[in-house]
């Protein structure tokens, strides 16, 4: 059985044109959970140095035990509230990067898309039998 000369694909490719399969990505978690994620793992990266350096520091002072848990509970919590912040920016910046590359990676298969579509319809004219032989 031979295949239809005038068929979708065959004429794309008479004009040069290869269909490309678009698989899109998954979704992941979106730019407010990814943020929070960030602020999660910087403060609990923020409060295992805090307690680490302010605990050395309270114990390198000799202070006593009130004074130190205080010390420490302070330098954790200091530690842990800026690792956050900056956690959280960061992986919001991040996830906003990935979606302007995603949208211009959408951007660029819709316009091929939209050329292999503008060579279909011109080649189904009644002229275009008449170019193509």
């Amino acid at each position: 059985m031979a295949s239809d000369p005038y068929s979708d694909a065959a004429l794309a490719q008479h004009q040069g044109f290869q269909y490309e399969r678009y698989e899109p990505v998954q979704q992941g978690p979106s730019c407010p959970t990814q943020a929070m994620y960030g602020a999660m793992m910087g403060g609990a990266v923020g409060v295992s140095f805090g307690v680490l350096f302010g605990g050395y520091t309270a114990f390198a002072n000799r202070m006593g035990m009130g004074d130190f848990v205080r010390f420490v509970g302070k330098a954790a919590a200091g530690s842990g509230s800026t690792f956050a912040v900056f956690m959280a920016v960061g992986a919001f910046v991040r996830c906003e990067e990935e979606r302007i590359a995603n949208d211009a990676a959408w951007s660029h298969h819709a316009a091929r898309v939209a050329d292999a579509i503008d060579v279909i319809t011109a080649l189904r004219t009644p002229d275009a039998a008449r170019i193509m032989l």
